[in-house]
């Protein structure tokens, strides 16, 4: 058996044929190993020759660091990063500061100042297994850590939920220090731990009162001397056969919150289970449960010492994907639990469509885009992108595949900024108007003129211009705002147009990219326009135009608009809307004259989404509801990306140039941070998170159908996209597991942001083997 995920050629099996194989091969052997297992044999089949496994869903081992660690249950935080970033926000707004070293080398986190805090889970229960809870009878902290040496008389306070519960001299020694916790203090969910010293002196060159080494929160353990080393990642052997695992020393569980593929799909987890060799055999299991209900206990088994046991565990129940749609993706605890020395080896989810569920078909033609067109929208709601409208829209969604997409912000400069560079706000720091980009990281039209391309950039928005340093590398650039022309999408294709036929017809590769702000405040009327019947006798303060004095107004309750003055400025909006549809039909026409549509690869993208009163107030950049961050992406090429689809992979603005890349054959360059979305548009495939930011006061995260939106002033907000689309009712407090899931993606991808690369570390929700995190 191999465990090295090797991935196939594309299209070498169907989905549902290797998925069949493969867990008839996984079964089979199963029932050959163990007797012990309560999964039934599986009937006679042929026999199936050896193969490799496609790439899981989900790796245990590479995740590890999404995991939370529990020894002899008590949950444990280890100050070296990445860890204790997921029980303070990614270092956001932290007091905790990661990655320091002890004079002896230990790592730790040093208080910041007199104050450390950390906020833990507290998730119930693992189940009725034969192992205790956490979450039952007397409770203990217990803290590894020491006072910066020039302290004097230090002590320490702790406090629990804003609560005191005791002050200890924490001079000398590393710990551990021990505070019970008084019955009723721990709430189901999220608990604060404060850490408030008396003194502070210096550790390196930091002010700081205490360096932190690690925390355990659990049931007393007076025996414990030794701070405990929490479940590690590494290669376990068994008679001489080494395997990449999760080990444990003594009893551990690790405890996954995934937020699972939305839609009918296959779920399996494959594993082995290893004994370490003596005396005692090892039990192991894996509990099992979703918000609001029990944990399950799905295994409880015993593993012969010295030996390897082969496990397939089918989750597909806990997918409720057609029947209960309403369930479809809702957030998951996994508990694997071993009950002394021995190892979970190649941990992994495996999945593939449900029967009846089907799939995308995607072209396998390895047809390469001759040339490349972007219409990049200023404040386009995604939900004025649909189907059905008869526009240049749904033209594009006919041609396409439409993918749900999150800005990084909600206004345009750092959007157009993450869509020229592939980079979060984090590296380009365009997050305010005064960055320039800076000289030495690269823009897409760089990327593509190294690969042959003419490229041209006409622009009707302030913001994509060389003041801010997003023209640089086009070889054409018009900026009609900068240069006082009328600049509505019609007046931007009037340029662009000429520019666009020049290049086809001289035989060059041509990268347009169109920066289009019609639906952008003021909302004027464009020529033609008719409001419609019930509005055609409006003489209210909107007649004529929404202005963005108009919209400051409203904000600021100076201007209090009637139903009709709502319903006018909303109609006004949609007809700026409109005017960018029919651009794009005009786009599309001139490509099909010009003979290349079927050669060029097309994307339409909003930079961000414009509020019309969903949360009381109108315009953008003042909050991260979906109506601002949640914005449309259409993707076409013929022959190439699935026509008349919806996938549903959650993209980020990050992503637009390495596919757009992928597509036209060119290399991506490592200051890239996004990934090409093109080998996922046969959907499946877990959920991928998506950052938006909002200056300094707010972070928000999607993932799956849930959005996490956090402010500096220590709020946690939680919607369920799935009850909830619009986002007017805040879930934090009844679902711990899907708030917990998503602050440690959140914490993770926040706290390496500067860092991360997608095509080498995998998403912040599901890491890869090589990813180098711990």
């Amino acid at each position: 058996m191999s465990h090295k995920p090797v991935p196939l050629p594309r299209r070498w099996l169907p989905p549902q044929v290797l998925g069949a194989l493969l867990c008839a091969a996984l079964l089979a052997t199963l029932a050959c190993r163990s007797r012990q297992t309560s999964v039934p044999a599986p009937p006679r089949e042929p026999v199936v020759p050896a193969m490799s496994e496609p790439p899981p869903l989900f790796d245990f081992i590479a995740s590890r660091p999404l995991a939370l660690v529990y020894e002899e249950e008590a949950l444990v935080i280890e100050a070296a990063v990445p860890d204790v970033y997921k029980f303070m926000d990614g270092g956001w707004k932290a007091t905790l500061v990661p990655g320091a070293r002890w004079p002896d080398g230990r790592q730790v986190a040093l208080a910041d100042g007199p104050v450390a805090v950390l906020r833990v889970p507290l998730l119930g229960p693992p189940g009725p297994s034969a192992m205790p809870s956490a979450a039952a009878g007397a409770m203990q902290l217990q803290l590894w850590l020491e006072s910066a040496p020039d302290a004097a008389r230090q002590a320490m306070t702790v406090l629990l939920n804003e609560r005191p519960i005791a002050t200890l001299p924490v001079e000398g020694g590393a710990g551990p220090y021990r505070v019970a916790v008084p019955a009723g203090t721990l709430v189901l969910g999220e608990n604060r731990i404060r850490l408030f010293f008396r003194a502070t002196g210096t550790i390196g060159d930091r002010r700081s009162a205490a360096a932190l080494e690690r925390v355990a929160l659990g049931p007393p353990s007076g025996d414990r001397e030794q701070a405990p080393r929490p479940g590690q990642a590494g290669s376990f052997s068994i008679a001489s056969d080494a395997r990449p695992a999760l080990i444990a020393t003594r009893p551990t569980r690790w405890s996954y919150l995934l937020v699972p593929p939305v839609g009918p799909t296959r779920l399996h987890l494959a594993l082995a289970v290893g004994a370490a060799g003596g005396a005692r055999p090892l039990h192991w299991s894996l509990g099992v449960g979703r918000d609001g209900e029990p944990m399950r206990l799905l295994r409880h088994e015993r593993v012969e010492p010295g030996r390897w046991q082969e496990v397939l565990v089918d989750l597909s129940g806990l997918m409720p994907g057609q029947q209960r749609p309403q369930e479809a993706g809702a957030a998951l605890r996994l508990d694997l639990a071993l009950d002394g020395p021995g190892a979970l080896a190649r941990p992994r989810l495996l999945g593939g469509p449900a029967e009846g569920g089907g799939d995308v078909t995607v072209p396998t033609a390895p047809r390469r885009a001759q040339h490349v067109v972007v219409v990049a929208v200023d404040a386009l709601r995604a939900d004025r992108v649909r189907r059905d409208s008869g526009d240049g829209f749904a033209r594009l969604l006919r041609r396409g595949t439409r993918l749900p997409a999150t800005s990084v912000s909600n206004y345009p400069l750092p959007a157009h900024a993450s869509l020229l560079t592939g980079t979060y706000p984090a590296v380009h720091g365009l997050g305010h108007d005064e960055a320039v980009l800076e000289p030495s990281l690269p823009v897409l039209a760089e990327m593509l003129g190294r690969a042959g391309f003419v490229t041209g950039l006409f622009s009707g928005s302030g913001y994509v211009s060389e003041r801010w340093g997003l023209s640089r590398g086009f070889d054409t650039c018009r900026n009609l705002v900068r240069e006082g022309l009328p600049a509505r999408s019609t007046d931007v294709w009037r340029v662009a147009r000429p520019w666009l036929e020049q290049q086809v017809r001289a035989g060059r590769r041509a990268f347009l990219y169109m920066a289009l702000a019609d639906p952008h405040a003021p909302y004027v009327p464009p020529p033609g326009f008719v409001p419609p019947p019930a509005l055609r006798s409006y003489g209210g303060p909107l007649r004529g135009g929404v202005t963005a004095q108009h919209l400051l107004q409203i904000r600021q309750g100076r201007l209090r608009p009637t139903a009709q003055d709502r319903a006018y400025l909303e109609a006004l909006y949609d007809a700026e809307v409109a005017q960018v549809a029919a651009t794009v039909g005009e786009l599309l026409d001139a490509l099909e004259a010009l003979g290349v549509a079927d050669h060029t690869a097309v994307a339409l993208v909003g930079t961000h989404g414009e509020e019309l009163f969903d949360h009381g107030s109108v315009g953008h950049g003042h909050s991260l509801y979906r109506e601002l961050t949640s914005v449309p992406w259409v993707l076409s090429l013929p022959g190439r990306v699935p026509a008349a689809q919806e996938v549903p992979v959650e993209a980020e603005l990050v992503d637009l140039a390495p596919t757009l890349l992928h597509l036209a054959g060119a290399a991506v360059p490592d200051s890239v941070q996004g990934e090409t979305l093109v080998p996922l548009l046969a959907g499946g495939g877990m959920p991928r998170p998506a950052l938006s930011q909002h200056g300094d006061r707010l972070r928000s995260l999607v993932l799956g159908r849930y959005k996490l939106v956090l402010s500096s002033g220590d709020r946690a907000q939680l919607f369920d996209h799935g009850r909830d689309p619009g986002e007017q009712r805040d879930v934090a407090g009844e679902h711990p597991i899907a708030l917990r899931a998503l602050r440690h993606s959140f914490s993770l991808l926040h706290a390496l942001e500067r860092r991360w690369h997608k095509a080498r570390m995998g998403t912040a929700a599901s890491l890869r083997a090589d990813a180098g995190l711990w």
